[in-house]
């Protein structure tokens, strides 16, 4: 239910962090900070990466499959 609610019906979690480093990058250009610019620009790199490994997994938390035992 938590999921449902952070990420809607129709984004997955890798779409949301895609999403989430877009903006980092998008605040990274605006900003007339240097120390700013870098810290954004590391945070969007990093939820890409996160966003690429979460897409990699075969798990899907939204399915309830996926909170069934295994044999």
């Amino acid at each position: 239910m938590f999921w449902l609610l952070v990420f809607g019906q129709g984004m997955s979690r890798a779409s949301h962090y895609r999403a989430q480093a877009d903006l980092g990058r998008r605040l990274a250009e605006i900003t007339v900070q240097p120390n700013v610019e870098r810290e954004l620009r590391y945070v969007a790199e990093e939820l890409d990466h996160l966003a690429n490994e979460i897409a990699g997994d075969d798990t899907d938390f939204l399915r309830s499959e996926v909170l069934e035992p295994r044999d």
